[in-house]
């Protein structure tokens, strides 16, 4: 109330009336948002560091355009329904997405099956993370894919967009230009070969609380 500024848990604490206990979850809070605070500034140096240019911020976003989900999915049927039509179609769909993803990576000269990062396991025991240039993706999983109908979509399973999904990834500025440019230029205005993307998010020109950057297409 003296607008004096706390950094800290332990200043908290001590400016607080000692009758006064802290809990557990408070203190929590506190310890995880300074290791967000420190993880910002992390990512803040590696953006400083590789995004030199940030072209890629200048693609707006595209809100979703239209719900192809809904052409095979009726309305008004039960969810569990609508989730036997939707994967029931997806491991045709994962292979026409996968074929897709890799040729658009090989089309910008890059290869797809290249590792990019390796994240190494916490036990010692698990097998390390590949994080290959396309990293295909299983399905998501049926359960997870109810809980988001039920907690997002008010049972709404048509309103799903990523049972199939995959990431390209990169390590340079160049080879995330080259990809962003091409599919933005290529299939956002006009369909292309089939393929158009309905919706865009583009964390470059808007970053994550936690400073976090990355684009999300619907396709």
């Amino acid at each position: 109330t003296d607008g004096t500024v706390v950094s800290s848990e332990q200043e908290i604490a001590a400016e607080l009336d000692p009758a006064f206990m802290v809990r557990p979850e408070s203190l929590e809070f506190w310890q995880h948002l300074d290791t967000v605070v420190e993880l910002k500034g992390l990512i803040e140096g590696v953006v400083a560091e590789v995004l030199q240019r940030n072209t890629v911020a200048q693609y707006e976003h595209i809100a979703r355009r239209s719900r192809p989900v809904q052409e095979f999915v009726p309305e008004g049927v039960p969810l569990q329904e609508q989730l036997n039509i939707l994967y029931g179609r997806a491991p045709e769909g994962k292979a026409v997405f996968d074929a897709f993803c890799r040729q658009l990576v090989c089309d910008i000269g890059l290869d797809p099956d290249l590792i990019v990062l390796r994240v190494q396991a916490d036990d010692g025991k698990a097998d390390d993370k590949i994080m290959r240039v396309h990293t295909a993706a299983p399905l998501k999983s049926r359960k997870r894919a109810s809980e988001k109908a039920r907690d997002d979509y008010e049972n709404d399973g048509r309103q799903l967009v990523d049972i199939v999904r995959a990431s390209i990834i990169v390590d340079n500025e160049d080879d995330l230009e080259a990809v962003v440019k091409r599919l933005n230029e290529n299939y956002v205005a006009n369909e292309c070969d089939g393929v158009r993307i309905v919706r865009f998010k583009n964390r470059f020109r808007e970053p994550m609380p936690d400073g976090g950057r990355d684009v999300n297409y619907n396709i």
